[in-house]
């Protein structure tokens, strides 16, 4: 496992898989980090998302009806972050 300020790794059986986990709890409204990467329209997320597809290899963040935050060249460690559908997580632009 690896420690990376406020994330926890955890390799999985899959070669190209990573858990992540937040190290402590996480208070309702609370902000845990930005979420970074290079900002696009849907048009060329859609275009993206087929190549990404095809790598399973995917980070793109529906930002809004606009625009797409690419987080796979240029994105940080939030790209690896997830949260469960029945959440309550919430993104602010």
């Amino acid at each position: 496992m690896t420690d990376i300020t406020g994330f926890l790794l955890n390799s999985t059986s899959h070669a190209n898989l990573v858990d992540v986990l937040w190290q402590e709890d996480i208070r309702r409204n609370e902000f845990v980090a930005e979420y970074t990467g290079e900002l696009i329209n849907h048009r060329e997320a859609d275009r993206r998302g087929k190549a990404y597809d095809r790598d399973s290899n995917t980070y793109l963040f529906d930002l809004n009806d606009e625009w797409v935050i690419d987080a796979k060249h240029r994105g940080n460690k939030m790209r690896f972050a997830n949260h469960r559908f029945e959440s309550e997580s919430i993104c602010l632009s």
